[in-house]
């Protein structure tokens, strides 16, 4: 096998291999996070920060033999199937830069991203990190956020272009309950903060 290689600072080579060589699709990757759903989040943070918010190095494995493709032998991801944890990723494979805003295509203000680890914060193919809401702070708010990744691990099966992998990070107030009273009137809806409902009987 003839063999041509180039990476993206210019660097070229060419190898004559005399046995196989296995390739895979690859991708950093977040699901969507949002306050509301953040279990280990403190009454005292009033919503500003969701903590242990993962990154995962995933590889695409479509009725592969896991045997051969060893490195799709981690866990399927969290909300993609046929991707899975590469848990032999590290910092070497390619990392991520920072992380911008999908809007403004500059590092985001309204968003702190706090690795939890430093330098190295890649364990198992997973990377994780805590994400504050900075002020001034008006809920709900929602962004769009491009992860600035090695670009061989952008994957948008909608965009062969796509030069960033993105997720949403959404923050709402401090609710209470909200429902339906004797009358029938719906009391205390406020469209800043996400309520559990429930109904006076």
């Amino acid at each position: 096998i003839d063999i041509n290689v180039s990476d993206t600072n210019g660097t070229k080579g060419v190898e004559i291999l005399d046995k196989n060589a296995t390739f895979y699709y690859g991708r950093v990757h977040a699901p969507d996070y949002s306050a509301e759903n953040n279990t280990t989040i403190s009454s005292a943070e009033n919503n500003t920060t969701i903590r242990d918010a993962k990154i995962y190095y995933e590889v695409y494995c479509k009725d592969c033999n896991k045997t051969k493709f060893t490195l799709a032998n981690g866990k399927e991801s969290v909300d993609s199937i046929y991707w899975y944890i590469n848990n032999s990723h590290d910092s070497k494979d390619g990392n991520i830069s920072n992380f911008l805003n999908s809007w403004t295509h500059s590092v985001s203000t309204r968003l702190t991203f706090a690795p939890q680890k430093s330098p190295n914060n890649i364990s198992n193919g997973i990377e994780t990190h805590n994400i504050t809401y900075n002020p001034p702070r008006t809920y709900p708010y929602k962004e769009n956020v491009d992860i600035n990744a090695s670009p061989w691990l952008v994957y948008n099966e909608f965009n062969e272009t796509a030069k960033y992998n993105s997720f949403n990070v959404e923050f709402y107030g401090v609710g209470g309950w909200a429902g339906v009273g004797k009358t029938g009137k719906i009391v205390d809806l406020n469209i800043s903060t996400k309520k559990s409902k429930r109904i006076e009987w």
